[in-house]
């Protein structure tokens, strides 16, 4: 898994500073570059009876490596969690879309009675590859637009574990989303307190211009939060429904006594 995060300064509404365009556009792009799951994959190299100079060597692997990247940026970009995923909405469809076909031709090999299993268990995985695509997809665009309006308004983000089922999300939403709408309403007391005691009558006036952003903001990160943390839910509910409880696996070699 591939995951890109990048940190910055609350937003700065000093005008001598742009009035916090650049902060706000540095917000938004280190939000599109949020990925997830960026399916790169590089071949090797091959060189036989080369005779070359260490610097030429280099050279000829860094080129590789790079056109190989360059023909794979489109896989970056429709990586990115801000527009869904698009690049893993589809890898996800796909395997639906394969299982849909293969699941009944393995069971028309054994006869009638596994061909019709295998058309039901084909049928559920193409809807449950569906569903769990998109509502992946939807958990992350809102995701994404709760980070970036977090990181707009000034407030923290915390990070929490993705739901394992449907109730822990149905849970983790409500706790999410009263959490959000408590913080924002304590911001309106605390930020002017705090930046009063720093910065006395100026810091006063900044405290509450921040404290009435993130209360403004509270709603939108509430409802973001909490339909990103039933979302997860529902997707992971839906992969279990489909798949069936994945196993962990323990070691494949055990050590030896040499």
């Amino acid at each position: 898994m591939l995951t890109l995060r990048f940190e910055h300064k609350y937003l700065d509404l000093n005008m001598k500073k742009g009035g916090g365009v650049f902060s706000l556009g540095y917000t938004v792009f280190s939000n599109i570059a949020s990925m997830t799951d960026s399916p790169l994959k590089f071949k090797e190299l091959i060189m036989t009876h080369t005779y070359a100079p260490p610097d030429q060597l280099v050279s000829m692997i860094v080129k590789n490596f790079t056109r190989q990247g360059v023909f794979q940026f489109y896989k970056l970009i429709g990586s990115s969690d801000m527009i869904g995923n698009p690049v893993g909405f589809v890898n996800k469809l796909g395997s639906g879309v394969y299982e849909f076909f293969n699941e009944p031709k393995k069971g028309l090999i054994k006869g009638p009675k596994h061909f019709v299993g295998g058309v039901g268990k084909g049928v559920t995985s193409l809807v449950g590859g569906f569903t769990s695509a998109s509502l992946d997809s939807f958990s992350k665009i809102t995701g994404s637009l709760y980070n970036a309006t977090k990181d707009v308004a000034g407030q923290r983000i915390e990070h929490e574990s993705a739901p394992k089922n449907m109730a822990e999300g149905l849970v983790s939403g409500a706790k999410g989303g009263f959490s959000e709408i408590s913080s924002g309403i304590k911001g309106l007391v605390s930020n002017p307190y705090n930046h009063a005691k720093k910065g006395g009558i100026g810091g006063f006036f900044k405290g509450m211009g921040k404290g009435l952003l993130g209360a403004a903001a509270t709603p939108i990160t509430a409802t973001l939060k909490a339909t990103t943390s039933i979302t997860q839910g529902l997707n992971a509910t839906t992969l279990t429904l489909t798949h069936g409880k994945v196993k962990r696996q323990g070691r494949y070699r055990y050590p030896r006594i040499v």
